[in-house]
């Protein structure tokens, strides 16, 4: 099914068995005018799959939150909606934008009071 006969007539005999393109032979093959029993080639395919994997970044990590970016910081609030809120950072207090968790914050430093207390001493002779 697979085999053919070739005419080659400047060879003694002028035939030969073969096998088709694509087909080998497996038994058969010791002599040119043996009956050949061919069987298909294998083939290999190669298959390539290119996976892109895109990573969103977190409100906190890719600026997109709007809080404050001097003295202000992003919370990352995982078990929330929305995952995160603006806050002030130690020693600032918040000053606009402080109605909701999300609205863009700007902080700014907390007022020390510093008290000095002085005491005086008179000595009277």
């Amino acid at each position: 099914v697979n085999g053919l006969c070739v005419e080659v007539p400047q060879e003694e005999p002028t035939w030969k068995c073969d096998c088709k393109a694509g087909f080998h032979c497996i038994s058969g093959c010791d002599t040119i005018t043996e009956p050949h029993k061919c069987a298909q080639d294998e083939t290999t395919t190669t298959t390539s799959t290119t996976t892109t994997t895109t990573t969103t970044l977190h409100a906190c990590e890719d600026g997109s939150h709007g809080c404050d970016t001097v003295n202000g910081l992003c919370v990352e609030v995982p078990q929330e909606e929305p995952t995160w809120k603006c806050d002030c950072k130690a020693g600032f207090h918040c000053i606009s934008g402080c109605d909701t968790i999300t609205e863009p914050h700007k902080c700014a430093q907390d007022e020390t009071t510093t008290t000095t207390s002085t005491t005086t001493t008179t000595t009277t002779t």
